[in-house]
């Protein structure tokens, strides 16, 4: 079962408020908001983030999410909340609470 892309959003939303801690950023979160550069996140960060969604929607490719990231150039890496949720909604099979 999947769920609809903005109840995606709203969990990724969610989960990222319970994790910002020391982040810095004064930036209203939007689907074009990058999350390397606009929330300062590290690659550690994002595959918190990433783990946590694991856990609430189940196994998903991240592997590929993380190779695609891995061929940028460092300068130009960068995933949007937008292509987050999109890489989420594609891949969620099973609701996990």
């Amino acid at each position: 079962m999947s769920e609809p892309h903005g109840e995606i959003l709203r969990t990724i939303l969610t989960t990222i408020e319970d994790m910002k801690g020391d982040w810095e950023f004064d930036t209203d979160l939007s689907g074009d908001t990058r999350l390397l550069r606009d929330l300062n996140m590290k690659s550690l960060d994002l595959v918190v983030l990433c783990t946590r969604l694991v856990r609430k929607y189940g196994v998903m490719p991240l592997d590929e999410l993380y190779a695609r990231l891995g061929t940028m150039p460092p300068e130009t890496r960068e995933l949007t909340l937008g292509e987050l949720v999109d890489f989420v909604e594609e891949h969620v099979t099973v609701r996990v609470s």
